[in-house]
């Protein structure tokens, strides 16, 4: 587990924080920390963009792909209009992380020009008790998610029902199960 530049205990560098970077960021950590492919990547809400673009860029390294309520690439344009407006707010807020929201559109660019994962084994996890989503807003990331699971033709969806959006913070014994499941499934 790391965190990425300006997140946690990351400090924030002068190179851009796309997802590209990113993924060049987290490549150059694996290299000098010797840890040797092949890897399971799991990758949480924009972290899941991440993860999948390196996937792409390395699909030799890469024998397994975890998604935790991940961001997709068409969410910007359909989910704000859907949400409350405190929410929307909060949305359009929460790209600090990113940088901005221009960064955060090209990201999400970045990784829609990747295209699919092919056969690479893929997890698309859903919290399902995400009580800051309206009626439609939910249904629209439902569809969302389902949509992430056409980018393997091996991928499963799987709805953590009493999870919300920090899948891995309120159900961590099921995310811990399933790379378990990910690992037997690899070796088999």
């Amino acid at each position: 587990m790391y965190d990425r530049t300006g997140v946690g205990k990351s400090k924030t560098g002068q190179r851009n924080r796309y997802s590209k970077q990113a993924v060049e960021n987290l490549h150059t950590l694996l290299q000098n920390a010797n840890v040797e492919p092949p890897y399971v990547l799991v990758g949480h809400s924009f972290g899941g963009l991440n993860v999948r673009l390196f996937a792409n860029t390395y699909p030799e390294e890469v024998v397994g792909v975890i998604l935790l309520d991940s961001c997709h690439e068409d969410q910007h344009k359909v989910l704000p209009s859907l949400f409350t407006d405190e929410v929307r707010e909060d949305y359009i807020n929460g790209f600090g992380a990113e940088g901005s929201v221009s960064k955060f559109e090209e990201s999400l660019e970045q990784v829609r020009a990747s295209g699919p994962l092919g056969k690479i084994p893929l997890f698309v996890v859903t919290g399902g008790n995400q009580e800051h989503h309206t009626k439609e807003s939910m249904n629209g990331w439902m569809l969302f998610q389902k949509d992430l699971t056409t980018l393997s033709t091996n991928s499963k969806h799987i709805v953590v029902e009493d999870a919300g959006h920090a899948i891995h913070i309120d159900s961590p014994a099921v995310v811990i199960n399933l790379i378990k499941d990910m690992l037997e499934m690899i070796k088999s």
